[in-house]
């Protein structure tokens, strides 16, 4: 896979995350609140003397802790699904990482291999391009011509 296609798979990772901690979040807040409810009404049964009010509580306590054990066990399924996925994110992003360093290590190579050929065309280029001029010498009485190598 390219590091394009590890890229997606670990932001598409992060946001299941993300949505799984939200449920998780809202799983227990939905508990706890559960458990405050649960824990007014254990404290109402101890002021009623009413036994049709003390029966009432008693069955909305009973609701409330079926409600808050579902919230519970909820939370604990989403914690380990949490888990399973970070675990996949985890392995995800370190595929990420290994491609990364590859097309790292494959760009180096060839920004080596690019400078190579341009060091030798230009080098081959200074070599084409010497050619000998000829200067003659205007203030010379002599008909010799010196020769110059020009670069």
């Amino acid at each position: 896979m390219s590091v394009g296609q590890y890229q997606r798979e670990v932001n598409s990772l992060d946001k299941d995350l993300a949505d799984l901690e939200k449920k998780k979040a809202d799983a227990d807040s939905k508990y706890t609140d559960l458990q405050s409810k649960i824990t007014s009404a254990s404290a109402s049964i101890k002021r009623t003397s009413s036994a049709s009010t003390v029966k009432s509580k008693l069955h909305q306590i009973e609701s409330w802790s079926k409600a808050a054990d579902k919230k519970a066990k909820e939370s604990a399924d989403l914690g380990k699904k949490i888990a399973g996925k970070r675990k996949k994110r985890n392995d995800a992003y370190g595929k990420l990482q290994k491609a990364e360093q590859q097309e790292n290590k494959k760009r180096d190579n060839d920004i080596k291999n690019m400078r190579k050929m341009y060091e030798a065309r230009i080098e081959e280029l200074t070599k084409a391009t010497a050619v000998p001029v000829v200067l003659h010498n205007a203030n010379s009485d002599s008909d010799s011509d010196e020769t110059y190598l020009t670069i």
